[in-house]
């Protein structure tokens, strides 16, 4: 009761129903909207609420085999008790028989409006300790705050409040028991239907006063088959000290029920006792900060590392309880932890080691040893130092690979038998720095066409670098000279140099500090040439010869001295130039095989120097293939003579792929080869039957559409019925 007031629930049912009743609402008036003009004046309530949704109602229903229950509840206290005073008006209409033209059958199935019990059917129909039914009457009967002139804000909410409780209450008790759903006026059971049936229900709330109108919901049922019992969706269970808290998605689980009963064994899994004689409901928290997408249940157990097994089930909004989940198996564990050292100090020692004194001055029964860690920064994290915990009489360790350049924080954790840990509050060493940072590496850079220097590096790693001096000579035996003028933080800079001078090359180094002023070795020297401005001269072609599988090609290089390569392009028929070979500087000939007969082809050569750049294209040289005629070869022909019928049986094998067909040449008797058969290019065999006694000899060849031709390919002689 007063997790229902805390929370402001109104029940399950209005979150489930509210959803379902939408979705088949909004389907079922489609059909009805179809099939008024088949008997107007039956339908006009279908009509009225044709693509309507309903605002105060919810309803849902439920096929038994022999009847259909119906489930109600309003969306709002107020109208709930309009409702109370004015009833509900129910009709069926049997939509399957519209299907064949006939007009929908329409039963009136309340007389006289549904109303709750009154106080004597209650004191009549309910059961001698039902303290649900008693609280229901309560509810129905409870006087509701008298609103007056002068009430003040506060008392408005208060009353606002209460009715929103009792409302709440009220819908839950008829989730969970029909008779009281029945008793609230919110239950109809509809016994005279028949199997195999469609039916749309319509509930009418009678209210019509100032504040609200009367209203309308429906709801669709199908009388085929009975539909099993919901599950629960997936459950997640967290086990935790002398308890266990199980959790599960809340819409997918509104969607079917409105209550939970949890049950637990603790003869392994042999028996299960309800944790409690209620339901367990779990209304939606009010703050925004809570997740209300789960459902979380928590279960306190007796003692820790003993299993026991649980099953939970819901209760849907027509109080019936859902299909039980499997058998969930759990084991509290111990999570308290020890209780941490204190007066944590760490202490510089020479060699860069650190020594670390705590105490601890109170031990639990279970406490098994401490664990030092080393982090760089406060927040963690910490590494352990040592792979076996240190031993309770323990209270010092010396940390022999402490970071010199670096900040070196401490915890000491008091660990117990089950694994929790205690942890002390860091203690931070200030250390003696003495160490130089390594040697810069990686140090590479550009001079551009107007003499603008790039230098880049890699960033040292030292948690104490202050940064980089850079230093430049002209000759790696010249003395070098800082050029910047104060720590490079970065791992960059850049440097502006006259190109019009007679050196060609200008040489680099850095060095990097810490802190401490401490310098790092020289970085390895880096040389950069000045670029050259003129790019190389052309190449030019001195010959090339052309066959019918290849071109080769011949030419003389660019006579710039700092030629570093040569980029051969070629295009086909006018098309883009598409690079199709990079030579060093010596090459002269090359001889291009990728060729195919028919296109014309253009090349040119692009001379490129050390600098990067780029000449004009070479004059182009145009050539052509020449076209033999002839095509590959034929790889194997082989016959074999079918003694058993004097059948010749001629086999072959072909790769090519152009477009061709097959000639098969037949030598009979010494009367020369004549074509004989003209085969699709996937052919691969032939039987040749139509045979009289003599000698003879086969060929083969493959025709292709350009008019090119295979070498013939004969076969051996083969005798036929000579002995």
């Amino acid at each position: 009761m007063e997790s229902i007031e805390k929370e402001n629930n109104t029940s399950g049912f209005r979150s489930i129903a509210m959803k379902v009743t939408l979705v088949l609402l909004a389907i079922n008036m489609n059909f009805v909207w179809i099939q008024k003009s088949h008997a107007q004046d039956e339908i006009t309530e279908l009509d009225s609420i044709s693509g309507f949704q309903p605002l105060n109602l919810a309803l849902l229903a439920k096929f038994y085999g022999d009847s259909v229950v119906l489930r109600w509840a309003p969306k709002d206290p107020l109208f709930w008790k309009e409702s109370n005073k004015a009833g509900y008006m129910i009709h069926r209409f049997t939509v399957d028989e519209s299907i064949s033209g006939k007009e929908p059958t329409k039963i009136l199935l309340t007389e006289s409006p549904v109303l709750p019990w009154s106080l004597e059917t209650w004191q009549v129909r309910a059961e001698v300790g039902d303290t649900l039914a008693a609280m229901a009457v309560k509810i129905l009967f409870e006087e509701n705050l008298v609103e007056t002139e002068n009430m003040s804000m506060e008392n408005i909410l208060n009353m606002k409040i209460q009715q929103e409780n009792l409302f709440g209450m009220a819908l839950m008790l008829a989730d969970n028991s029909p008779r009281i759903a029945e008793g609230l006026g919110l239950r109809l059971v509809d016994k005279e239907i028949e199997k195999g049936k469609v039916y749309v229900y319509t509930l009418h709330a009678l209210v019509n006063n100032e504040y609200f109108k009367s209203d309308t919901a429906a709801v669709l049922v199908e009388t085929q088959e009975l539909l099993p019992p919901p599950v629960l969706p997936p459950i997640t269970v967290e086990q935790l000290d002398k308890a266990v808290r199980f959790s599960w998605d809340r819409s997918l689980s509104e969607a079917f029920f409105s209550a939970y009963f949890i049950e637990r064994s603790t003869d392994n899994g042999n028996s299960f006792q309800k944790i409690s004689n209620v339901p367990i409901i779990q209304p939606e928290a009010r703050n925004a900060e809570l997740d209300n997408s789960m459902i979380f249940l928590t279960d306190s157990l007796p003692q820790n590392y003993f299993q026991y097994h649980y099953r939970i089930f819901g209760i849907t909004p027509f109080g019936e309880a859902g299909a039980k989940s499997e058998i969930l198996t759990v084991m509290g564990r111990d999570l308290t932890a020890p209780i941490p050292p204190d007066a944590l100090l760490a202490e510089n020692l020479p060699n860069n080691e650190v020594r670390i004194n705590w105490t601890k001055n109170e031990f639990e029964p279970d406490f098994k040893g401490f664990l030092i860690g080393r982090s760089q920064n406060i927040e963690g994290p910490y590494i352990p130092l040592h792979d076996l915990l240190l031993e309770k009489n323990k209270n010092e360790f010396i940390d022999k690979e402490a970071i010199g350049h670096g900040t070196n924080y401490y915890v000491v954790a008091a660990i117990d038998t089950a694994g929790n840990s205690g942890l002390s509050v860091p203690a931070y060493v200030i250390m003696k720095d003495e160490a130089p940072p390594a040697m810069p590496i990686g140090l590479n850079g550009t001079i551009d066409s107007t003499g603008v220097v790039q230098l880049y590096w890699e960033l040292g790693t030292e948690p104490d670098l202050m940064g980089y001096l850079v230093y430049y000579a002209h000759s790696p035996e010249h003395p070098f000279t800082p050029i910047s003028e104060d720590f490079v933080a970065d791992n960059s800079f850049a440097d502006s140099i006259a190109l019009q001078t007679l050196s060609k090359k200008i040489y680099y180094k850095i060095a990097a500090f810490d802190k401490n002023r401490n310098p790092s070795p020289y970085s390895e020297i880096l040389e950069l040439t000045k670029p050259d401005l003129v790019p190389p001269v052309p190449a030019v072609f001195s010959d090339y010869r052309s066959f019918s599988d290849r071109v080769y090609l011949s030419w003389i290089p660019s006579s710039s001295e700092d030629l570093d390569r040569q980029l051969l392009f070629r295009r086909e028929n006018d098309n883009d130039w598409e690079l199709i070979q990079t030579f060093e500087k010596e090459v002269e000939v090359f001889t291009d095989s990728t060729l195919v007969r028919g296109p014309q082809y253009e090349y040119g050569i692009v001379s490129v120097d050390d600098s990067g750049l780029e000449s004009e294209m070479s004059f182009s040289l145009s050539v052509r293939l020449i076209d033999s005629g002839q095509r590959r070869e034929i790889e194997s022909f082989e016959i074999q003579l079918l003694e058993e019928n004097g059948t010749i049986k001629l086999q072959w094998n072909y790769s090519e792929t152009r477009d061709f067909y097959f000639v098969v040449y037949r030598n009979e008797n010494d009367s020369g080869l004549l074509s004989y058969k003209l085969l699709e290019p996937e052919v691969r065999e032939l039987e040749d039957n139509v045979l009289v006694q003599g000698q003879y000899e086969y060929g083969i060849k493959a025709v292709f559409d350009d008019g090119g031709e295979s070498p013939m390919k004969r076969s051996q002689r083969v005798r036929v019925g000579i002995q």
